[in-house]
């Protein structure tokens, strides 16, 4: 029973730190009040903090959060942004980064 409680809580933590990045990434995108940015991340994005977030965002080990951050978000924009992450996150972690 602890150690299930402590695995919850170790993907609980994981999720919450995504979620945290994914909340830094919407602020960022919000200030700069540029749509057509949401679809340039990452491969036409001249902004280094927006790319920044994107890669803490996408780091190796966080496609299982990425992965249920989508149930949480209404369908549109913001959940093809979370599958791309998803994507680069996947790619990262099997290249080893």
């Amino acid at each position: 029973m602890i150690r299930v409680l402590h695995e919850r809580s170790a993907e609980t933590e994981a999720f919450n730190r995504v979620l945290a990045v994914w909340l830094d990434l919407q602020w960022a995108l919000n200030f700069r009040n540029d749509a057509a940015t949401l679809n340039r991340i990452p491969n036409d994005c001249d902004d280094r903090s927006l790319l920044e977030i994107w890669n803490k965002l996408t780091a190796p080990g966080n496609a299982t959060s990425l992965a249920g951050l989508i149930h949480h978000l209404p369908d549109g924009p913001q959940v093809d942004l979370v599958q791309r992450a998803l994507k680069v996150s996947q790619r990262r972690e099997s290249a080893g980064f």
